[in-house]
């Protein structure tokens, strides 16, 4: 049987062509085996390539770290590997939850080093024993650079035993992790940068304009992504061109086939199958052996020990105990950490089976699928391994798996699957030897499963300037006619605007219409909007409420027809619920019951004429019910795709923790402006700790800083008369401080409204302001306030020019007092 050549394929449009099949390097450090001695990772990188195999698949997190080592050097210097490198390693990480691994170099212990090391650091160490592989890739080196594909990866930075894996997807992480891998590697660039697990609480397109950087830089050639969502694939790409995907797919592993694959094929992305033989599985060792030990398919933590390890180890009992142990240390099954009393434990975690297809019952079940498999292979001439990844070859020439091993007998048997040509019918024939109905547990334990492609949404990036909509409805003036409204929704979306926000108070309800769906000659028939306002009305029967009179040519029917001409995908529509009416003696009646918030998610999504919201608040807290019930209920529109983020409006401190322990808040929208900056001591830093944005409403104090409020009288129906500080002697005090940032604006060549939003811009890059207008030059001086870039000193010098003391008046009338974030703690949940 003469040679086989490897085919060569490409994957993505940009350019990057890789062998057919390729090497994943993960288990040379140790996964589901222990490492292999040096000499046999060595031949079996040189084999892999003398075989036509030139795509090499590694991690920064593999080993950790050393896998990336392993795969750069050429020639390890005793000294710069066993001394110098490692200490800096450690010295790098100093103050951090770090992994460290201790080298053994030809017999030898340099445990005195490592003892001075870490008896200058202060804080949470760890100490890995690693006796093989430093070298084992130098084979690498030793082959031509030009014809390596060589793909790494990043993101995976570190563990929590509660939560599971903690991801960073982070611009300036991004950046650290590159050069630390280009280092690590000993090379110029990387052929292909993958973002291992995605972000949730990064915007895609952060991660992706530092990754097109590194791109125009040279120190990467290519982007890819690992379990990413369609939604995070499809912004991703619009940044820059997505090469390939790295994914689970194997037999019993298909869920990417209805989704992903397509998404792919649509968008000319590459395919990169890891674990195509099932994580070993059709391999048949974890069926005719015991798996080791320390295999990552049955015990505990072990592949992910070094993170859990992190935990609070003293250095004295470290140095004291370990370091001069290191011959008797055991990578996998030794655990160090501290209780949650401090007393020091050991072994804690080393005994606890971890996926689920290999534990107990699931796998007794899974080794049925394994024997039809073995009977189909006699048909085939091959043996399972070989028709398993066979299977996964022919799913298509932008496909390019890469199994690994650590035996160059699997490694011969695994190229040996490309002699295999499977018809369509052969292929339907594998797939139903291994339905997936039979296959007998989850693919990640649950503790990995949050970072699974199902889970990888990341938050909306919106414009860092939002449009407020609901003076178009109601509010500071009367209804803008028609063709302002559209004119001024058309113009924001010109202009870069993308974030546009309502909710179903405003109107009543009248504006959600309005951003919704008009008629499909985009005309208002006027007895259709009466039915919508009498069904409305009986449905708020016996409620105080909100009704909005639909007087003189009905005002403001049409104003956001605009939305619905514009790409649905690129707009951000936020819009609120909570609101359920008003008594003039109490103030706003609040509903945040569960059954409530499910009515309004209903209601909106009907009136706006969409498939989802992408950002959905609570609009006041129901202080009558635990938080817990209703972001309970926001989580479920979550997990049914209804909405795609959770917001909350005016949310005191304990609320919002207790909020953001049932689901993640992706935003506060909270009244911020020079004149109202109470939530800068409590809520700003805690939004900043949690990751929380910041949608400051109101961001003109009201229109105070647009200046209409003083050079002009306030309109007899306007909500402003009923706030204190426009009312009398308030509001001739106040007209004082808009003098000064007159003066102020005078420096700066600018509108005092345009310094005024300025500076609320200017108050961190998780801030995303919503004010309004009914006027297309208002709107156009709003967006000129970007072009101001502030200092530090600027920023102290015009929040001096009005000194929170000199405002008078209250931020909100009397009888809307008790809804604010001061006083919007719900009750416990018993």
């Amino acid at each position: 049987m003469g040679e086989i050549q490897i085919p060569r394929v490409k994957l993505g449009n940009q350019g990057l062509e890789v062998s057919k099949l390729g090497f994943g390097c993960m288990g040379l450090s140790g996964v589901y085996n222990n490492p292999v001695p040096d000499d046999v990772g060595i031949a079996i990188i040189k084999h892999a390539f003398s075989k036509g195999i030139t795509f090499f698949d590694t991690a920064d997190v593999y080993g950790p770290f050393t896998n990336e080592v392993l795969i750069g050097k050429v020639q390890i210097d005793l000294k710069r590997f066993g001394r110098d490198f490692l200490w800096g390693e450690l010295l790098q990480m100093k103050g951090q939850l770090t992994f460290v691994r201790y080298i053994e170099v030809v017999g030898y212990h340099d445990a005195l080093g490592v003892k001075e090391v870490l008896l200058g650091l202060h804080d949470r160490i760890v100490v890995v024993c690693d006796s093989y592989g430093y070298r084992i890739l130098k084979a690498l080196k030793e082959l031509p650079r030009e014809k390596i594909q060589l793909a790494t990866k990043f993101g995976i930075a570190g563990f929590d035993p509660a939560t599971g894996m903690t991801v960073n997807g982070t611009p300036k992480y991004v950046r650290s992790c590159c050069e630390a891998s280009l280092k690590r590697l000993d090379v110029e660039y990387i052929d292909l940068y993958y973002q291992h697990r995605v972000d949730k609480s990064v915007p895609i397109e952060e991660t992706m304009e530092e990754l097109k950087k590194l791109v125009a830089e040279g120190k990467i050639k290519y982007i890819g992504l690992s379990e990413p969502s369609p939604d995070t694939i499809r912004r991703a790409h619009a940044v820059h061109p997505i090469t390939a995907l790295q994914m689970e797919w194997s037999l019993w592993t298909r869920d990417i086939e209805e989704e992903i694959v397509p998404l792919c094929r649509e968008l000319g992305i590459g395919i990169v199958p890891y674990s195509p033989l099932g994580r070993g599985f059709f391999g048949g060792k974890v069926v005719d052996e015991n798996a080791p030990a320390n295999t990552f398919l049955v015990w505990n933590l072990t592949y992910f020990q070094p993170f859990v390890y992190s935990f609070f180890v003293p250095l004295n009992f470290l140095v004291k105990n370990i370091i001069m142990d290191l011959d008797d240390f055991d990578i996998f099954t030794f655990v160090l950490h501290m209780n949650k009393h401090g007393e020091l434990m050991t072994n804690l975690l080393s005994y606890q089976r971890l996926n689920p297809r290999f534990q107990g019952e699931n796998f007794e079940k899974n080794k049925n699928i394994y024997t039809k498999m073995e009977m189909l292979a006699e048909k085939h001439r091959c043996t399972p391994a070989q028709l398993a990844l066979a299977w996964v070859l022919h799913q298509g020439d932008d496909v390019a798996p890469i199994p690994g091993t650590t035996k160059i007998k699997n490694l011969d048997d695994n190229i040996s699957s490309l002699r295999l040509n499977l018809t369509k019918e052969d292929l339907e024939e594998i797939s139903n030897a291994a339905p997936l109905t039979e296959v007998a547990g989850a693919r990640a334990p649950d503790l990995f499963s949050g970072t699974s492609w199902q889970f990888a949404d990341t938050p909306a990036r919106v414009s860092k300037l939002g449009l407020g909509c609901r003076g178009l409805s109601v509010g500071y003036n009367n209804p803008v006619p028609d063709d302002v409204g559209i004119a001024i929704i058309k113009h924001a979306f010109s202009k870069g605007i993308t974030f546009f926000d309502t909710a179903d108070a405003y109107g009543a309800q009248a504006n959600e219409v309005l951003i919704g769906k008009p008629n499909e000659d985009a005309k208002i028939d006027l007895k259709r909007l009466r039915e919508i306002s009498k069904g409305e009305l009986r449905q708020l029967k016996g409620k105080f409420t909100f009704l909005r009179s639909f007087k003189g040519g009905l005002g403001v029917r049409r104003p956001l027809v605009a939305l619905k001409e514009l790409p649905r995908e690129k707009i951000q529509l936020a819009t609120k619920f909570g609101h359920a009416g008003f008594d003039p003696a109490t103030g706003l009646i609040v509903n945040g019951t569960p059954k409530y918030v499910c009515s309004c998610c209903e209601a909106s999504l009907k009136r706006l004429d969409v498939e989802y919201i992408d950002l959905y608040y609570q609009h006041r807290i129901d202080k009558s019910v635990p938080i817990e019930e209703t972001m309970g209920e926001l989580k479920k529109l979550v997990e049914e795709e209804k909405i795609k983020y959770i917001g909350l409006s005016e949310a005191s401190p304990d609320t919002i923790r207790r909020a953001y322990a049932v689901h993640p808040v992706t935003a506060l929208q909270m009244e911020w402006s020079l004149w109202t900056r109470d939530i800068e001591e409590e809520i700003v830093p805690l939004c900043r700790e949690l990751g929380i944005g910041i949608v400051p409403y109101s961001p003109l104090g009201r229109g105070f800083f647009g200046g209409k409020a003083v050079d002009e009288n306030v309109p007899a129906n306007s909500f402003l008369r009923s706030i204190p500080r426009f009312q009398g002697e308030n509001f001739e005090k106040n007209k004082i401080i808009y003098t000064k940032m007159e003066m102020l604006a005078e420096k700066y060549r600018c509108t005092p409204a345009q310094l005024a939003l300025a500076w609320v811009l200017c108050r961190g890059d998780n801030v995303a302001p919503i004010p309004g207008t009914t006027k297309i030059k208002n709107l156009d001086d709003n967006i000129g306030s970007l072009r101001l870039n502030l200092t530090k000193e600027d920023l102290e010098e015009i929040s001096d020019a009005v000194p929170l003391t000199e405002v008078a008046g209250a931020r909100a009338p009397d009888v809307l007092t008790s809804t604010l974030w001061q006083f919007a703690n719900t009750r416990a949940r018993v």
